[in-house]
């Protein structure tokens, strides 16, 4: 599978971090953001639709090529699709899948992050 480069959007990735304070609290935020390129659809599909039934329209599917994104290390990273690229991510990675030549990303819509990135 090509993707067209006239069917791409550039999004950011931003992956989960985790460290401790002076004073031993665990902090948790957001790493830089990675610029990707990839095609969003909308998630759709009987087989998504069973597996998560009212949160499918709050779901997108994307196809990556590239090298930014791993199985099983991104599950859970953020995704700034419709925000600014240092914002709170709006779309967190569900699930990835290995194809031969890319990536099937499935990501869920964030809760209480507006447009602008911030939490309602």
């Amino acid at each position: 599978m090509r993707l067209r480069p006239q069917d791409l959007k550039t999004i950011y990735l931003r992956r989960r971090l985790s460290s401790q304070n002076d004073e031993g609290d665990w902090m948790k935020g957001w790493g830089d953001p990675i610029e990707l390129l990839v095609n969003i659809q909308p998630a759709t599909g009987q087989y998504l639709s069973t597996l998560y039934g009212d949160k499918l329209p709050r779901m997108k599917s994307l196809k990556y090529q590239g090298d930014d994104i791993v199985e099983n290390r991104d599950e859970k990273a953020g995704l700034c699709i419709g925000v600014p690229k240092d914002s709170e991510p709006d779309y967190t990675v569900t699930s990835i899948m290995t194809y031969s030549d890319h990536l099937n990303i499935l990501a869920t819509r964030n809760e209480g992050v507006s447009m602008n990135g911030s939490r309602d």
